[in-house]
């Protein structure tokens, strides 16, 4: 078992602690492997992703520690990128610019309102607080669920066309804060947003992380993607990596060791790297 984390947020943007405590931490509970994925800087600072003005300076210090732990841990520089049409600098120019070791995707804030001329016109589905979720759900979708689901589907399918990161995280986030009030999950018409985005996945050769943050902050009782997606995964040879999305080092080993088992029980098996990034397929 290589233990291994391409999610990890630290204090340059909405973690808890320095880089140093994530890799010392990582290197108790035996990880291989540990990336560093700061949420990417979007038009304005903002109370969860990095900084522009702080970039150079998270990139020097993940190099740094990466020369430093040389043969003890390998360690990796990434972010995760945040995905909004238009308005987000494209991945792979930043990736270019800084070195990066591969690409973490994902879709937090949808476009709610065209164009968009500030954070007002986002609809914000993540966060412990539902009332943003519930606030903007009813503000740009008047409380159409579907609406609203397709839109932060087709949204991530965007990205998965224009982008192609390496990784795609937590693609079905949107369950999170919807908590069973609004749809069930293996209702037709979601389920078949669902399958159109694997079937994106498939065909751009994207991994898939199965996130524990869900469960182990009590979020939500199943991963992201729900067990249910990875079973659909697994029958499409989609691969797939193990990731706490950790935002304290408390959180890198959370779950780890459960969950790569479970997918070991549902026939993934260790293929080594796609890139830089450790899967089971």
């Amino acid at each position: 078992m290589k233990k291994t984390n391409y999610h990890t947020h630290c204090n340059y943007c909405d973690g808890t602690a320095p880089l140093r405590d994530y890799v010392l931490e990582a290197i108790k509970h035996n990880f291989k492997t540990i990336g560093f994925t700061s949420h990417s800087p979007i038009t304005e600072d903002n109370g969860f992703s990095i900084s522009h003005a702080d970039v150079p300076k998270y990139c020097d210090e993940v190099n740094a520690l990466k020369r430093e732990f040389d043969g003890k841990i390998e360690i990796l520089l990434s972010f995760e990128f945040e995905y909004i049409p238009k308005i987000t600098r494209p991945m792979k120019e930043v990736a270019e610019r800084y070195n990066l070791d591969y690409i973490l995707g994902a879709v937090h804030l949808v476009v709610g309102k065209e164009p968009v001329t500030s954070p007002k016109d986002l609809w914000f589905t993540d966060g412990p607080d539902i009332s943003y979720f519930d606030k903007g759900f009813h503000k740009f979708f008047d409380g159409d669920i579907r609406k609203a689901a397709k839109a932060f589907y087709h949204q991530t399918n965007l990205m998965l066309e224009t982008e192609t990161p390496d990784i795609i995280g937590h693609f079905d986030k949107i369950k999170m804060n919807s908590k069973g009030r609004l749809f069930q999950e293996d209702e037709k018409w979601y389920t078949d947003l669902v399958d159109e985005t694997i079937d994106l996945i498939k065909e751009k050769n994207v991994i898939v992380e199965v996130n524990t943050r869900a469960i182990y902050k009590q979020r939500h009782s199943d991963y992201f993607p729900s067990l249910d997606i990875i079973k659909r995964l697994k029958k499409q040879n989609i691969p797939v990596t193990v990731s706490s999305d950790a935002h304290a080092p408390s959180d890198l080993n959370s779950l780890w060791e459960d969950t790569y088992n479970n997918l070991l029980g549902l026939g993934f098996k260790p293929a080594g790297k796609l890139g830089k990034v450790e899967v089971l397929q």
